[in-house]
């Protein structure tokens, strides 16, 4: 048999992710996620996207918007 591929997803490569995983991947607590989203700093349809009842974060628009932040 054929050695098997590796198929797991390189960090790089992952579009969105839950607020689970963007809490976990930038070390910020899933709170202050949900409240950026709430009061309007993350924008819809940019930074974040709601196809059901859960946001995704759009990783590479919420990266250069966290640079923005800081002034980068």
């Amino acid at each position: 048999t054929p050695p098997r591929q590796n198929t797991t997803i390189a960090d790089s490569d992952i579009y969105t992710l839950n607020i689970a995983d963007a809490s976990r991947v930038f070390g910020i607590a899933r709170q202050t996620l949900y409240n950026w989203i709430n009061n309007g700093k993350l924008i819809r349809g940019v930074h974040y996207l709601k196809p059901s009842r859960n946001p995704l974060i759009v990783r590479q628009e919420f990266i250069n918007w966290m640079k923005e932040q800081d002034g980068v």
